[in-house]
């Protein structure tokens, strides 16, 4: 059976775009089409290229997106473009070409969430459900009819990375079930439900709350803005910060919730200044803890970092006499000074 398509396209890169060629180079013999792979962004565990090694599908790292895009615009024959962790914006001309068409794959249950982060917005704004969508690509953010969505939960506990892997896994799971479809004939999307108001779009550098809490918030919102801000190892954000009842703000280093059966509901527990922690109580009689660093510590730490590096420097080539003054910070978090290194002279 062969497709309409001569060529498939599929950008982006992550799991659901490792997915997505995974699958689309299992069928390029069956409805005879070549696949072509561009990953703007990569990571050391990308499997994108290694997928279109042991497949015969071309790949193509194109870090510049304007170039990304212009490698797209410039395919002539009929072709399938498949968006899948993509950030790049179609611009409309490309969009337009009657050789392309184009589908996206986008991290929430549209309309809703339209933008960057949808899972992040997701736990911020409280919501029980969140999903996958795929839908074709319009000039206009995310408006584009939609083929296929997939419902996932968001549990009270869950974090952005744990419902950003529950969504991609929807995303593959649908993507499998129209695809086939799709090389054979046009699909109808479903129009979108047009939004009451002007419709939000969201940003990649908004943040959840505006990343930043106060003690005095609820614990709730501070717990669900942590979660929701909360990409694991992955810097999809700055650290969240919390503001301390003295106006201090301060950077979060880590949270945890516990178990704590002598809490009282909204009771605000205390704030342990030489642990650098505050320990509040949540309505289902758990305790959030939060494990913060002060603005001070940050620069001692940066101070320290500099001073070491320039006294490695001096070993390995030498310098004049310097007087260095390092500051250390002990495990309590504050600074001790140490004359450590003076009047040094290069070997």
């Amino acid at each position: 059976m062969r497709s309409r398509f001569e060529k498939v396209v599929v950008i982006g890169w992550g799991k659901t775009a490792a997915d997505v060629l995974n699958y689309v180079t299992k069928r390029q013999d069956t409805f005879v089409y070549r696949t072509l792979c561009i990953e703007c962004e990569t990571h050391g565990m990308s499997k994108l290229h290694a997928i279109c090694d042991g497949s015969g599908a071309e790949y193509a790292y194109i870090p510049d997106k304007k170039k990304a895009l212009e490698t797209i615009e410039a395919i002539t024959e009929p072709a399938l473009v498949i968006s899948a962790g993509n950030t790049c914006l179609f611009p409309k001309r490309i969009i337009e070409k009657e050789n392309l068409e184009i589908i996206n794959f986008h991290s929430a249950l549209l309309p809703e969430f339209p933008g960057r982060n949808a899972q992040s917005w997701a736990i911020w704004e409280g919501e029980k459900t969140a999903g996958a969508t795929w839908h074709y690509i319009e000039s206009s953010v995310d408006t584009g009819d939609i083929i296929a969505q997939r419902e996932t939960p968001v549990t009270e506990d869950m974090r952005a990375y744990e419902l950003t892997r529950d969504i991609m896994e929807k995303a593959s799971e649908a993507f499998t079930e129209f695809y086939d479809e799709l090389l054979i004939r046009h699909i109808e999307g479903r129009p979108q439900p047009k939004p009451e108001g002007e419709r939000k779009i969201y940003y990649s550098w908004e943040l959840p709350g505006g990343g930043v809490c106060s003690v005095n918030d609820p614990p709730e919102q501070i717990y669900r803005m942590l979660r929701a801000m909360d990409y694991g190892k992955n810097d999809i954000f700055p650290p969240a910060r919390i503001r301390l009842a003295d106006g201090r703000e301060c950077e979060i280093m880590r949270y945890m919730k516990r178990q704590n059966a002598a809490l009282q509901a909204g009771q605000k527990i205390h704030v342990e200044e030489e642990e650098r922690r505050v320990y509040l109580a949540l309505n289902d009689m758990t305790e959030l803890m939060i494990k913060y660093k002060l603005k001070d510590q940050a620069a001692e730490e940066k101070s320290f970092i500099q001073a070491s590096d320039n006294l490695q420097k001096m070993e390995a080539g030498g310098g004049p006499e310097l007087d260095i003054q390092v500051i250390w910070i002990d495990t309590g978090g504050a600074a001790v000074s140490e004359a450590a290194l003076q009047n040094r002279r290069a070997a």
